[in-house]
């Protein structure tokens, strides 16, 4: 009870010092031992980083969704700083799910997308759906950047027949194909020959099933005999002994012009 009493003057004059010297204040309430308002001068001056190092040493857990908040509204710049800090340890200080909020209360795609780009580094199977949401985000504003992290193949954990959808949305057939596990999802995207890389296309042949790859071949040319036929023969021809050449010839006997040889 005495040290309570000890302290109190300290506060409140840190109080009402503050609106005139904030640097003041701060030093008053360290002396004071009062981590919140500490906490509080530490984001109304500026001194972001403070805040973490000065949170760990007196073992206080600030809301730090909320300071990121205000930080983000008063210099965007500072609050991306901020966030970064905030995942610099093993395991985050704040939740992850909630700092990506407050990137996109601003519309900062970019910025968030950098952040969960470092924040998922490791691959971590329980950040799997935070791993979706990046490249939802992606997906759904930037596609191009979507598809550079595909690329990557540094996720592994993300809704995959959800990202496959969205991939289709966006144009990206190809990416769209790589997460597809179902024939019914194959035969509706690979008909738009035009819109595929060809020899991607033709590779990616050989990783269907026999009976697979015939009705995705038919589903081709009943599309789009002329725009598809030339790309058909290509894939029949490198995949000739394990289709089988009696099942092609009637296949392709079978479609409109007969052209076949």
């Amino acid at each position: 009870m005495a040290g309570t009493y000890q302290y109190l003057p300290y506060e409140q004059l840190g109080d009402l010092v503050k609106s005139v010297d904030p640097t003041l204040a701060l030093s008053v309430y360290l002396r004071a031992n009062v981590p919140m308002k500490v906490i509080q001068c530490f984001a109304e001056t500026g001194q972001y980083r403070k805040i973490v190092l000065y949170a760990k040493k007196v073992n206080y857990q600030p809301d730090y969704i909320y300071l990121l908040r205000n930080i983000m509204r008063i210099n965007p710049e500072q609050g991306v700083q901020f966030a970064q800090l905030l995942i610099q340890d093993e395991e985050p200080l704040a939740d992850l799910t909630q700092v990506v909020d407050v990137f996109l209360e601003s519309n900062l795609i970019q910025q968030a997308t950098a952040f969960l780009f470092e924040a998922l580094k490791n691959n971590r199977e329980d950040q799997g759906h935070l791993q979706t949401r990046l490249l939802e985000i992606n997906l759904m504003q930037a596609p191009q950047v979507a598809d550079a992290i595909l690329g990557k193949n540094m996720f592994t954990h993300y809704d995959r027949p959800h990202i496959a959808q969205l991939c289709e949305k966006a144009g990206l057939l190809q990416r769209a194909l790589e997460h597809y596990t179902d024939l019914y999802d194959f035969k509706r995207v690979v008909v738009h020959t035009h819109l595929l890389n060809r020899e991607w296309l033709v590779n990616y042949f050989g990783q269907l099933s026999v009976d697979d790859s015939f009705e995705c071949l038919k589903a081709m040319l009943q599309a789009n005999i002329q725009q598809n036929s030339q790309v058909v023969v290509q894939i029949a021809t490198k995949y000739h002994e394990q289709l089988g050449t009696q099942k092609l010839s009637e296949l392709f006997n079978s479609s409109t012009g007969c052209w076949w040889v």
